[in-house]
């Protein structure tokens, strides 16, 4: 509680002092051009590269690591946790960690649940608002709980409210429809995929702006 208390008055900092003690007592790496708004975030190991932000009113705690890479972002009035309860999961390793490669953003509401990894690539946009990405669960046939990393290539498009599971990989230049489950591995690239739960609908064209920019973000 005592440190919750402590974390909680940096948070209420300027950013100009706030950083040098997240560097100094902390241990983050921090660039200095990166930038954390009014928002609690607390893993135990962060590193934010270049041009990379956290906006306002998030909520990141209970990680073993979370990166940015360069120019990344994560928006607003996101949550970012885990089950840090060891005992359930002596059965096998796991990373409570979350990955952002550079150029992508998390946008705004939405929740990620990294009891394991979810690593997401580089020009990739987990857009709209109340997505879950879930990757622990209770495993029925042995009664106990079990968690699958999440892995998302480079030049991915999430549309709105979306629910990804455990064990879920989604190749580059894949579209994922709004309101879709995603439950397994999605191996076609520049393809469009939707419904209950999710598979290819259509391909999408190569040629399509999103799928080169140089720039990630697409403000």
């Amino acid at each position: 509680m005592f440190q919750k208390i402590i974390n909680i008055i940096v948070v209420a900092l300027p950013w100009v002092l706030r950083r040098p003690i997240l560097v100094k007592f902390y241990g983050y790496e921090i660039h200095p051009s990166a930038t954390i708004g009014l928002s609690y975030v607390f893993p135990a190991k962060l590193v934010m590269e270049g041009g990379s932000r956290i906006g306002h009113l998030n909520v990141i705690k209970n990680l073993q690591h979370l990166k940015l890479g360069e120019f990344s972002v994560i928006s607003k009035q996101n949550w970012v946790s885990a089950n840090i309860s060891e005992r359930s999961y002596l059965h096998k390793p796991r990373d409570r960690s979350l990955t952002l490669g550079k150029h992508s953003a998390i946008t705004m509401n939405h929740r990620f649940d990294c009891t394991d990894s979810i690593d997401i690539g580089s020009f990739t946009t987990i857009a709209g608002c109340n997505s879950l990405f879930l990757t622990h669960s209770i495993d029925l046939e042995v009664c106990r709980q079990d968690c699958f990393p999440i892995k998302v290539g480079d030049y991915c498009f999430f549309g709105t409210s979306l629910v990804v599971l455990g064990g879920t990989e989604v190749c580059d230049y894949s579209v994922i429809g709004a309101k879709a489950l995603l439950n397994k591995c999605y191996q076609t690239k520049f393809a469009l995929y939707g419904g209950v739960p999710a598979k290819l609908i259509k391909p999408m064209d190569i040629k399509l702006a999103y799928f080169s920019r140089t720039e990630g973000y697409v403000e």
